[in-house]
């Protein structure tokens, strides 16, 4: 099944709100669209597998503190690893003659990944180290998305098959306080922040070709461009022929309460307000019994 378009509500919310146009029938059911899967997190997928970017105990590794800090790998290629705007952690700590010694753990932030050198950000600082030291690179933040849509929440992660712990930054700052920097083979816990961006605790200290898997409540996307927002046109089939009636009391209650329009009825607003919340409420329901529609395409409301 295609998936259908927004101007299919357009019949059924238009008897409820006689002359009410297209562009705001279809701008409202838009709007119940996207708070019906950020509420219920119904909506989930499986975003593309992700590679566990990895340089291990490399001896020719050096850091030079300069304007900006780089990282040198005279032996490679960086790029074969790491972009500009990865942030990496490394297990440099230094066993030289320097009483403090020199650790250049990280995080780092790269603006520029250019053959054997890592150009850091200028807010970045590291010890001066030559090469000759075993040194593990690691990317360490990934940055998640989905194609025509946003993330909700993150519901599952694994890597190299093995289910991970999902953890706030606080509890994690508060029983492992390196988390950002300690390495290990055995990751156990991840984390994402506001941004959508993934971090794995302890961070990953070997190559995993494709050894992220993640799975994401997601929602339909507005599109922003310049001064221009341009909403959605197809939802997930499931939404259609399982949250059809839904769907159409969130855009009727919305287009009800309109102040500004002749339509406008706020007792009628209300009522169908209450059956659209009832709805996501059941719909959250299901979520939590683990009747996703990743799990269970073929579910009917």
């Amino acid at each position: 099944m295609a998936d259908p378009n927004i101007s299919a509500w357009r019949t059924e919310v238009g008897y409820y709100v006689p002359g009410v146009d297209n562009a705001e029938t279809d701008n409202a059911v838009v709007s119940a669209v996207i708070d019906f899967c950020n509420y219920t997190k119904l909506w989930v997928e499986k975003l593309t597998p992700i590679n566990i970017e990895v340089l291990e105990n490399k001896e020719d590794i050096a850091f030079t503190d300069d304007d900006p800090d780089t990282i040198t790998y005279t032996a490679g290629d960086f790029t074969d690893y790491f972009a500009a705007g990865d942030i990496i952690v490394t297990d440099s700590i230094s066993t030289s003659s320097d009483p403090i010694g020199k650790n250049n753990t990280g995080p780092y932030l790269i603006t520029t990944s250019a053959g054997n050198t890592l150009t850091l950000d200028s807010a970045e600082a590291v010890d001066a180290e030559e090469a000759g030291v075993s040194t593990t690179i690691s990317k360490s933040v990934y940055p998640l998305s989905y194609s025509g849509a946003d993330i909700v929440e993150v519901t599952d992660a694994k890597i190299d098959g093995q289910t991970l712990i999902p953890k706030g930054e606080g509890w994690l700052d508060k029983y492992i306080p390196l988390w950002r920097t300690a390495m290990s083979i055995n990751a156990k816990y991840f984390t994402v922040d506001r941004k959508n961006n993934l971090r794995i605790v302890p961070v990953p200290s070997a190559k995993i070709l494709v050894g992220l898997e993640v799975w994401a409540a997601l929602k339909p996307s507005r599109t922003a461009s310049a001064d221009t927002i341009t909403p959605p046109t197809t939802v997930e089939p499931f939404i259609f022929t399982d949250w059809f009636n839904a769907i159409a009391d969130g855009a009727v209650y919305r287009l009800l309460a309109m102040t500004s329009k002749p339509w406008r009825d706020f007792g009628a607003s209300e009522f169908y307000f209450n059956r659209f919340e009832a709805a996501k409420r059941e719909g959250a329901g299901r979520t939590r019994l683990g009747f996703s529609e990743a799990e269970n395409p073929g579910m009917i409301a």
